[in-house]
């Protein structure tokens, strides 16, 4: 993205706050003096922005973290959404491309990236989105992977996983047009979506003593209804 214009800065300041008021919001947008490209730009600024929030480290799974610039996201998106915000328009950072869909990957506070994920994908966020030439999926599918072992943090790993059975749970395919999910017989990749009624947690694989792999369970009736 380049610099940021009057009209961007000035929604990207009423977003990223943790004073943030919805009305103040509504009222600025309904003026009609933004363009759809400066809503969906100050989005993802606001987004991008929250990933690296500090939060305590004895949070719990799922938990919201209020009073940071995170915690009102789902919210202040769904508003957003009511004018333009385009959840698939992508900029260049630099030499990299930069989408709304992926930078909410990265935010950690609770279930905020996997609700805000879902918003978006209700409203014409595409599950299939390449960015900078990889598919959504890929992307979070290898971090899932590398970051069971290697991400310290659990709780940003939990809300990681909560975001990837969103996306998978939309249909979501890599590049090659693949599912990365096996559904047991009778279930179907759509029950992910209700990411609050599924557990998981890492096995080694039947195949390979070097493989692991993520089961996903079904809170009510406690059976296995999927593997990644």
């Amino acid at each position: 993205m380049m610099r940021m214009t009057s009209q961007v800065s000035e929604l990207f300041v009423l977003l990223c706050t943790p004073e943030f008021s919805p009305d103040r919001l509504q009222t600025t947008l309904a003026s009609g003096k933004y363009s759809a490209d400066d809503i969906s730009e100050a989005a993802c600024r606001y987004v991008h922005e929250c990933r690296d929030e500090e939060l305590p480290a004895d949070r719990s799974p799922g938990e919201t973290v209020e009073g940071v610039c995170s915690a009102h996201m789902p919210q202040s998106l769904e508003i957003l959404l009511a004018y333009g915000l385009d959840p698939n328009r992508i900029w260049r950072e630099d030499t990299a491309e930069i989408n709304i869909l992926e930078e909410l990957m990265h935010i950690p506070n609770g279930y905020v990236a996997a609700d805000s994920l879902a918003l978006l994908l209700r409203h014409g966020g595409n599950p299939d989105l390449i960015v900078d030439g990889e598919s959504l999926l890929h992307n979070c599918s290898f971090d899932l992977l590398f970051d069971l072992v290697n991400q310290e943090d659990r709780i940003r790993y939990d809300a990681l996983v909560h975001y990837w059975m969103v996306l998978a749970g939309h249909g979501a395919r890599d590049e090659k047009g693949l599912a990365h999910i096996d559904m047991r017989p009778g279930h179907d990749e759509s029950e992910l979506r209700n990411h609050r009624d599924v557990y998981y947690g890492a096995i080694e694989s039947d195949c390979s003593e070097d493989r692991t792999e993520i089961c996903f369970f079904s809170r009510n009736t406690n059976w296995e209804i999927g593997r990644f």
